[in-house]
């Protein structure tokens, strides 16, 4: 597909662009997010302390993404905790 296939995240309440990614339009959605989310979460902890949920939608419910904030939670306080939601997409077949 000709454009891009861009990954971005945003802080909600503030709106300040903690990354932004424009990848080829034929990546798929799965090619890149654990490191992504890995810049992300460290960016998102320098801006604010406060509580922060990570949503992602059903492109990128692979377990290599909870992992990566499974892992940033292990060694992170109780006050700098990443909560997720991340939606479920049942695949038939698979």
């Amino acid at each position: 597909m000709d454009g891009y296939a861009p990954m971005a995240a945003y802080l909600g309440q503030e709106g300040d662009c903690l990354e932004l990614e424009l990848r080829a339009g034929r990546q798929h959605c799965r090619n890149g997010p654990p490191d992504f989310l890995q810049r992300v979460l460290a960016r998102a902890r320098r801006v604010t302390t406060a509580p922060v949920l990570l949503r992602l939608d059903s492109g990128n419910d692979a377990i290599e993404n909870i992992a990566v904030v499974e892992a940033y939670n292990a060694q992170a306080s109780l006050l700098a905790l990443i909560h997720d939601r991340i939606k479920w997409n049942p695949r038939p077949g698979v």
